[in-house]
């Protein structure tokens, strides 16, 4: 249910899927097609193996001049889809031992000879290789560069290519397993699917039978509402790639610290029975019911004459002007006070759970108030003991109402380029133009992304 995102990431031997870039950075200007290109495709420094990918019509020849096979006299002998053990070469000696893999065009990823040299995953091994690589005739470009090509050539689409792109940085299984089943195609059949269903109904529009008007105004409805369905899984897949703010905010001493700790699992900010011991704000990842949050601890909130400390109020004030959610904790052993009751007025209308901590402690606090100011239910936790822990992470995760309507191999929208082509594709609907709708989805299979 709940644990820390991000808890590393393994450096076993490499599994059947998208290649991993090294980063996320926007695609170079476009090179021409039949340059030789090379680029680091995975993390560096992440993992056992860094791979240099080499693509273009001189691909052979080039990896040929820096790899030394053990039992081939030259890689150029090799055949495609076969491994290659050896070295990596350059004018002053052996920079690493590596394993070869070679391609032939058409069947590669990218359509044209492609050569991988997979060595060890140190930073400068893998910088070393590609520079050995660039010396020997290739063009420097990012994997997003040589991805292009593969949407070009065919082999990948435009999701495919952006599910490549976040694969390798999925911060929770459930991101991951979600991400690949859009790489296997999840949300491109969805999207064809509707194109054809749109190009269907556009035949059965222009139909002069009157007695099948009914059928068409049903089929036109379900195509709506698959569009809408789509539309309301990106807010679910958006946040599994970019994490959503969780903020934690209350009084001094309410015990937002050992709260965050608890959703942690492990001690990360310092608690101390003294109020207004967190004077900043403390972030770091946590993966709830399968979903990333950074997590973010605040200063105490209450008036103040302490420099340092208003400091941090002013802070926590500010965090909470970006939440996507808040966690509004309050003392339920004590009674609530004007400060207590500001906060919640402060944050009335906006995504808040309402936490009343310390039930592990006779109840003291009068809760009418805050029923008033905040319809949310009251989650009555101890963060001490655990108790009603379960429960709250259960509601946070569900401000994201799509999770629980979410099954494995489901279409997920998860970029914010494909959410505006559903969205564009929804206004054409609403004002019956189902031909420009169909081109807008399209759009998500074959516009060029970064």
């Amino acid at each position: 249910m709940l644990r820390s995102a991000r808890a590393g990431r393994g450096s076993g031997s490499r599994v059947k899927g998208p290649p991993m870039p090294a980063d996320k950075a926007a695609s170079s200007p476009p090179f021409a097609a039949r340059e030789t290109l090379a680029a680091i495709v995975t993390p560096l420094g992440e993992g056992g193996i860094g791979v240099v990918q080499v693509s273009g019509p001189h691909a052979v020849e080039i990896a040929a001049q820096v790899f030394r096979p053990k039992r081939l006299r030259d890689l150029r002998l090799a055949e495609s889809r076969r491994l290659c053990y050896g070295v990596i070469r350059d004018d002053q000696g052996v920079i690493d031992e590596a394993i070869a893999a070679v391609w032939r065009g058409p069947d590669s990823a990218t359509g044209e000879d492609l050569v991988e040299l997979n060595c060890h995953g140190g930073v400068v091994a893998v910088r070393k290789t590609l520079e050995c690589v660039a010396a020997a005739g290739a063009k420097k470009a990012t994997w997003a560069d040589l991805s292009a090509r593969v949407v070009a050539s065919g082999k990948q689409d435009a999701i495919q290519r952006e599910a490549a792109l976040e694969l390798p940085h999925a911060r929770t299984r459930l991101a991951a397993q979600v991400l690949l089943d859009q790489f296997n195609g999840a949300l491109a059949a969805a999207v064809r699917s509707l194109v054809a269903a749109l190009a269907q109904g556009m035949g059965g529009a222009s139909s002069e039978r009157q007695d099948g008007q009914f059928e068409i105004l049903n089929f036109q409805f379900s195509i709506f509402n698959s569009v809408v369905q789509l539309l309301a899984s990106a807010d679910f897949g958006l946040a599994l790639c970019h994490p959503r703010r969780l903020v934690v905010a209350g009084k001094p001493n309410v015990g937002k610290s050992t709260l965050v700790n608890a959703l942690l699992g492990e001690e990360r900010v310092l608690v101390h029975p003294l109020p207004g011991t967190t004077r900043d704000a403390v972030a770091t990842e946590v993966a709830i019911s399968g979903i990333p949050f950074r997590l973010v601890d605040t200063a105490g909130v209450r008036e103040t004459a302490h420099e340092i400390e208003m400091l941090g109020v002013q802070e926590a004030l500010r965090q909470l002007g970006e939440a996507d959610v808040a966690l509004l904790v309050f003392d339920g052993s004590a009674a609530l006070g004007k400060e207590d009751l500001e906060l919640a007025r402060l944050l009335a209308g906006r995504s808040v759970i309402p936490v009343l901590n310390k039930r592990d402690l006779p109840l003291r606090a009068n809760t009418a108030g805050l029923k008033a100011l905040l319809p949310s239910p009251l989650s009555e936790v101890s963060a001490v003991t655990g108790a009603g822990l379960r429960e709250l992470a259960a509601r946070v995760a569900d401000t994201l109402p799509f999770r629980q309507a979410h099954q494995p191999g489901m279409a997920v929208v998860f970029t914010e380029r494909q959410k505006r082509w559903v969205q564009e594709a929804h206004g054409q609907l609403t004002r019956h133009a189902p031909k420009d709708a169909a081109a807008a989805l399209e759009r998500i299979l074959t516009v060029e992304c970064h």
